[in-house]
């Protein structure tokens, strides 16, 4: 299954970077939707940051078709790996035969930069899959937008 979300920001791509890649902003992140941080670490440089995190999230904020498929709390592994401007993504949750793959695109504009999110939701859990895949990737686009929301916010 597949989505995007687009968002413009008020701020140029390396700050949006060093935001997205600041544990203090992966922490709120987490809180903000009662979740927390398990481990994080970075690496890279100002261009090409990294990072990966594991995060603990309630299954409370999956649609019900999903929550009895999932533990709870839910562990994430989070991955975020920029090239430039762009930014390769996985959420692999922990001991679930699924997982999210994004792009990030940040584009630079006069007033900020323009930010493109493009992924694919995977879930091999048998004869449920897809149903289970549909109902996370109609969650995320909400969820993503709010954090692109967060990270304008945050970032300086």
């Amino acid at each position: 299954m597949s989505f995007q979300v687009q968002s413009s920001l008020n701020h140029d791509s390396a700050a949006v970077k060093r935001t997205i890649c600041d544990e203090d902003f992966v922490t709120h992140m987490a809180e903000r939707f009662d979740g927390s941080v398990h481990s994080f670490s970075s690496a890279g440089n100002a261009n090409n940051p990294k990072i990966h995190t594991t995060l603990l999230v309630p299954t409370s904020n999956f649609p019900e078709t999903v929550q009895k498929f999932l533990p709870n709390p839910l562990s994430v592994t989070m991955k975020i790996q920029f090239t430039g401007n762009e930014a390769d993504v996985e959420l692999n949750p922990a001991k679930v035969p699924a997982d999210v793959k994004m792009q990030l695109t940040l584009t630079d504009s006069d007033s900020g930069c323009d930010a493109v999110v493009e992924g694919v939701v995977n879930c091999t859990i048998p004869f449920v899959g897809n149903k289970v895949a549909a109902g996370v990737e109609s969650a995320l686009p909400a969820v993503l937008k709010k954090a692109l929301e967060a990270v304008d916010a945050a970032a300086n």
